[in-house]
């Protein structure tokens, strides 16, 4: 990837995470230091390398979750998606716009005014929130970047969208070109990422505001239906392509299970 198109700004720019980080050890290093000395003081232990490691590290997170969360809750607001009010006819019209959409950018279209369908696969979470076509760099746009905000901190999701009507695979059980091509469109966002990490969490006008974000997060490839047997062959390539690339490669069919699982739950 071209890395010369970045501006000074992406190329100079301190990380803001890393910066808590920092500030969150030293603060750590020092109450474990203290909490040392008052044990050997009032109990006569002494505490372990171990013990104190973990002390430091337990502040370092709660830190940097508190600074996810605040960010996340004034910066981000725009994006979020109430996930929990989801219903049958939602769903309903779901299905439809999947058997309707003869091309990616009809689902695309869908999915945007109806963000609440990518989060339903999801688990438990403080808050979730959806980015539609977030531009990294002057070339690269994901399809969605989604966040989920927990008692750790935030964890980012990435969405590459194929047409419903496209295949998976071939006849022989090898991955298709469309697909292929999907992954290599993750990878290059990865790499991006990768070498403009800082840029890319800041908080905006100097950065992109993706609080939090990893280089390295998981994605999901959307693509196709679920109206042929899936080859064996296949089925271990989507495998280890979860497995080696963090990558999951699902059908329509399945996001909308999730979505029909999610409304049972909550009218049970």
């Amino acid at each position: 990837m071209d890395t010369s198109k970045r501006s000074p700004k992406e190329k100079e720019y301190r990380d803001e995470q890393q910066e808590i980080e920092y500030r969150a050890k030293k603060v750590g290093e020092m109450l474990a230091d203290s909490y040392k000395k008052y044990t050997e003081v009032s109990e006569g232990y002494t505490l372990g390398k171990q013990e104190l490691e973990d002390m430091i590290k337990s502040h370092i997170e709660f830190a940097v979750s508190r600074y996810h969360h605040v960010r996340a809750e004034e910066e981000l607001k725009e994006y979020l998606v109430l996930w929990d009010i989801i219903t049958s006819i939602q769903v309903t019209a779901f299905y439809q716009a999947l058997k309707d959409a003869k091309r990616e950018e009809d689902i695309q279209k869908f999915l945007t005014q109806n963000k609440i369908f990518l989060v339903q696969h999801l688990g438990g979470g403080h808050g979730r929130y959806v980015i539609p076509k977030p531009e990294l760099g002057s070339q690269l746009v994901p399809d969605f970047l989604v966040a989920e905000v927990s008692s750790i901190g935030i964890e980012w999701y990435g969405i590459e969208l194929e047409s419903p009507n496209a295949l998976m695979f071939t006849r022989s059980g090898q991955a298709s070109y469309r697909l292929t091509q999907s992954i290599q469109q993750i990878v290059e966002w990865r790499e991006w990422l990768t070498e403009n990490i800082a840029y890319a969490r800041n908080q905006k006008p100097n950065g992109l505001g993706l609080i939090g974000i990893d280089a390295n997060l998981p994605a999901t490839i959307l693509m196709g239906k679920r109206d042929k047997e899936i080859p064996a062959n296949f089925n271990a390539y989507r495998k280890q392509t979860k497995r080696g690339l963090s990558i999951e490669i699902h059908s329509y069919d399945w996001l909308l299970e999730q979505c029909e699982h999610r409304v049972r739950m909550l009218e049970e």
